[in-house]
């Protein structure tokens, strides 16, 4: 589930500001990805965000446009991975402190602390209005006996009892600062924060290091008896005997009777048609390429010669492996008007001197032309061709078409 849905720009000197869209929460390499796609090569790069979508609306408020987007993914991932149950409490606690501080933006990292201090309050479920608050309260003792005796007068007295328990129950909310929740509980919040997180001391990502994160588990062949619940982590590349200690963990008698999803990936695109990837021998191997291709470069490359030829499989993912040596990437042009504008910075030599044509110039149908001439594809990480200016793709590597041969 996404949390929140974020819009990271780079303006400059593109001549269409660069962006990427990422969910949070997000891994190390979903949020590199999307780094690397809107052109964020490094922490002196300036850059924007927009948030499109909040998946609560109460926490929307407290969200800041340009606020330290780690803490933001940090924040998203303790409210997917901790606070699946507890929720209400959560929205409870912002709520109570937004009060507190007047309507003020609560800042992100006191949101992340607020995640760790739910143990700091008192929950009371099927508690959906003043009236049922009241009713409890009455019938646990939690008025002195004078209050109780008061209150039993009152009902003899012919007041009518449902009105008398909303009158209760909203005092006791009030004086105690407590919160109704929209899921029917009764929250009330001392106002302490447990201190856990402290900015530049806390890892804002769970991550292995490894280029493919599976999570393996028995496979399910509708047989109840064969089933179980067990599941294990295995990080690719790996060797024969850690995947096969990897089965062994979850109860399959091979490798054929283990399932599998990809929990992570270096290349984000590929978790998706990494599932649907039946042989673990083979993501083995496209794992050790990527560790490769880690050391060595070409990550990026890769990925957008994955995204040029429409990659959508195991197969066509590993044939595509020995075209990188040969690739260039121009990350600092985001489409044809760039790409021709750069062309032409340099002026051209005349009898009079230097000549600047770019003013007189279409540069989006200059960097088109251009393009076509020298094979090169636009991507979402740069424009994308070969050292040679020969064509990147072959027929077969077309996206559609049925693949066949290399060929050239």
């Amino acid at each position: 589930m996404s949390i929140f849905s974020v819009e990271i720009s780079r303006p400059g000197k593109f001549g269409l500001n660069t962006s990427a869209v990422l969910e949070m929460p997000a891994t190390w390499a979903e949020f590199q990805d999307a780094k690397e796609k809107a052109r964020i090569t490094d922490d002196k790069v300036i850059y924007s965000y927009e948030v499109l979508h909040c998946e609560h609306d109460w926490l929307r408020p407290h969200i800041p446009e340009n606020g330290n987007l780690l803490e933001l993914n940090l924040l998203a991932r303790r409210m997917e991975d901790y606070l699946k149950d507890s929720m209400d409490v959560f929205d409870a606690m912002v709520k109570l402190e937004s009060g507190r501080s007047e309507g003020e933006p609560i800042p992100l990292p006191k949101l992340i602390n607020l995640t760790f201090s739910t143990e700091n309050c008192h929950v009371v479920g099927d508690i959906a209005s003043d009236t049922q608050l009241g009713k409890f309260l009455f019938e646990n003792d939690f008025f002195t006996e004078s209050d109780a005796e008061a209150v039993r007068a009152r009902i003899d007295a012919g007041s009518p009892i449902r009105d008398l328990f909303a009158l209760l129950g909203k005092e006791h909310r009030i004086t105690n600062g407590g919160v109704l929740t929209a899921s029917g509980c009764y929250v009330e919040y001392d106002g302490s924060v447990n201190e856990v997180y402290v900015p530049g001391e806390m890892a804002y990502f769970d991550r292995s290091g490894a280029p493919v994160v599976l999570t393996v588990s028995k496979g399910h062949f509708n047989d109840p008896g064969y089933d179980n619940d067990r599941q294990i982590t295995l990080n690719l590349p790996a060797t024969d005997q850690q995947i096969i200690a990897a089965a062994d963990a979850v109860g399959a008698a091979s490798l054929k009777e283990i399932a599998y999803s990809c929990a992570d990936c270096l290349i984000p695109a590929a978790k998706e048609w990494l599932d649907d990837t039946q042989d673990i021998e083979q993501v083995n191997d496209f794992a050790k390429t990527l560790h490769h291709m880690e050391r060595h470069g070409g990550v990026t490359e890769y990925k957008a010669l994955l995204e040029a030829a429409g990659c959508e499989d195991m197969d066509t993912a590993l044939r595509l492996t020995d075209r990188i040596g040969d690739l260039q990437l121009n990350t600092e042009c985001s489409g044809p008007e760039d790409y021709g504008r750069e062309i032409l910075h340099k002026p051209h030599q005349s009898e009079n001197g230097p000549l600047d044509i770019s003013p007189f110039v279409d540069h989006y149908r200059f960097g088109k032309a251009l393009m076509e001439k020298n094979n090169t594809i636009e991507t979402s990480y740069g424009l994308l061709s070969r050292t040679d200016c020969g064509p990147i793709l072959s027929q077969a590597d077309q996206p559609g078409m049925k693949m066949g041969g290399l060929g050239q």
